[in-house]
């Protein structure tokens, strides 16, 4: 890393941030005032803090520089500055870290990106986000895995584990890659992620934040999404059982939210299944 520049830096009374990283407020005030907030390298003092943060031997370090990154994203020139860097290629292995906190906060940061626009999304699965995700579900949240549901908070909300919390990120990430990018959804469906999700549909196993998660998900890729149909019994089964349970009057909200968009999943594979023997058939005929 090369020195960094702060021209006028000293004439203006900028003092350097004590955790090493520029506040938002000092980096627009920086740019009103004409200063360069730019290393030898062009990137900016902000921008190369979260890397060397992020590449970190240190455990603390990584998380506080994925958490930081979250937060910088809001500002449009630090995001395209981030997604010119090959972002993904930093920050998606980090989905494995040793430390589960930094792989909550790497879930997260990625999540929180996918969020921007579906311009941003492009940029991630052209730069290979969808790789990591896809190993990401199969080794960390394999067949046998099974969410831990805990007790309620103070506010009456069920606590969930680390783990869980970062399934349930990497489960939006997925959503938000599948609903802008036609290569993320055709992954999806290459890859076979359908029912390793659909398996914590069921809020009395999963706990119902992380059974919505994988509703909404499925809901988006379910939509007009032909090579999607799943093992057709096993799901109807799954459906059949969730939608037959009662709903508790704790969390009585999310649990019909839930089962809307369970109906909703039912009606879009049956029409796909529909469209597929309907394809099927006319092939028949025109072979006759």
């Amino acid at each position: 890393m090369g020195k960094i520049r702060l021209r006028k830096a000293l004439k203006k009374g900028i003092r350097p941030n004590p955790v090493g990283i520029p506040s938002l407020k000092e980096l627009a005030t920086a740019e009103n005032e004409g200063l360069s907030l730019e290393g030898d390298n062009g990137v900016s003092t902000y921008v190369q803090t979260i890397l060397d943060q992020v590449r970190s031997h240190l455990a603390e370090e990584r998380d506080s520089g994925l958490n930081s990154m979250s937060m910088a994203i809001r500002d449009s020139k630090i995001l395209e500055e981030i997604l010119s860097l090959d972002i993904i290629s930093i920050v998606a292995p980090l989905l494995f870290d040793q430390s589960l906190l930094v792989r909550h906060s790497a879930a997260g940061a990625l999540r929180n990106l996918s969020g921007v626009s579906g311009t941003v999304c492009d940029v991630m699965v052209s730069q290979g986000v969808m790789k990591h995700l896809v190993s990401f579900f199969k080794q960390n949240y394999g067949v046998d895995w099974v969410p831990k549901t805990g007790k309620r908070g103070g506010d009456g909300t069920l606590m969930v584990d680390t783990i869980t919390q970062t399934y349930i990120q990497g489960i939006n990430l997925l959503w938000n890659l599948c609903e802008w990018n036609e290569n993320a959804l055709k992954t999806f469906n290459k890859e076979s992620l359908f029912l390793g999700i659909a398996k914590t549909l069921n809020p009395k196993v999963a706990g119902i934040s992380v059974a919505l998660a994988a509703g909404q998900c499925l809901n988006t890729v379910t939509e007009e999404n032909k090579d999607v149909v799943p093992n057709e019994p096993e799901f109807e089964r799954l459906l059949l059982e969730v939608l037959g349970q009662t709903v508790p009057e704790e969390d009585q909200i999310q649990w019909i939210y839930l089962h809307i968009l369970l109906i909703g999943h039912s009606t879009s594979i049956q029409l796909l299944i529909f469209f597929r023997d309907v394809t099927k058939l006319r092939l028949r005929i025109s072979l006759i």
